[in-house]
């Protein structure tokens, strides 16, 4: 029997085989691999998001220095800015370490 449901689910199924037959057997070393690659990509993004906001906090500070309100607000900005780069790149690091650390016998963080 022919429904559309099973027309686009038997082509999705069929492009997703080898991704899911290569996780299923994933180890543990492959497992965390994969897990440190989007957790540093998140990492890498949300640092970048971070200077965005610092510049635009910069931007806002320098154009509207005759607005108090506007002023403080692009002061703000670049705070949060700052703090969120520490945080992120930090917690990237902390994450390094301990991926480092639970794989020093087979020389640091396996690559996917």
């Amino acid at each position: 029997m022919f429904t559309p449901f099973t027309s686009t689910l038997a082509p999705a199924a069929a492009a997703l085989s080898p991704i899911l037959s290569k996780t299923t057997s994933a180890t543990f070393t492959s497992l965390v691999a994969g897990l440190m690659n989007v957790i540093n990509l998140l990492v890498w993004l949300m640092g970048g998001v971070a200077i965005v906001v610092f510049f635009y906090g910069v931007a806002q500070f320098v154009r509207k220095s005759g607005d108090t309100h506007a002023h403080s607000q692009g002061y703000k900005l670049m705070q949060w800015g700052i703090i969120a780069l520490f945080i992120f790149f930090s917690l990237g690091g902390i994450l390094n370490f301990f991926c480092g650390s639970l794989f020093a016998q087979s020389g640091g963080c396996p690559n996917s």
